[in-house]
């Protein structure tokens, strides 16, 4: 959800009962900023003590980011770096799809999300540079 920028149906259910409680309010934009930055808040709290994703947490600390997004895409490659969750031998083995973890270019290195987006590997060898 955090990749997308879509905010999760319970803080949406939540910040729309809210509404629905403040509808006799003159001022309607401000309450509904003021609705959606609490929802924003609170989405933010949840992200923060999810043991989950946390690879996708290091890359998006601020959740307020990818909903405010307006610019790029999000396609299948960035997903995956993102996530975690694509082509990379580590999870691949993880999955049963693989034998080794091991990057093709670096062994013994891990290949995961973190060593593709972070290091340059030369092929055959075991050194590599952070990037």
């Amino acid at each position: 959800m955090v990749i997308a920028g879509v905010i999760p149906i319970a803080l949406l259910a939540g910040e729309r009962k809210r509404l629905y409680k403040r509808r006799a309010e003159v001022n309607r934009e401000a309450v509904s900023r003021e609705e959606r930055n609490r929802t924003v808040l609170e989405w933010q709290a949840a992200w923060d003590e999810e043991p989950r994703g946390r690879w996708t947490a290091r890359l998006i600390k601020d959740v307020s980011i990818s909903i405010r997004r307006s610019f790029g895409e999000v396609d299948f490659y960035l997903t995956q770096l993102l996530s975690g969750h694509g082509l990379f031998r580590a999870y691949l083995k993880r999955m049963g799809k693989e034998a080794q973890e091991d990057c093709i270019y670096c062994p013994p290195v891990k290949g995961d999300a973190y060593h593709t987006f972070f290091f340059v590997c030369v092929k055959g060898g075991v050194a590599y540079e952070e990037i």
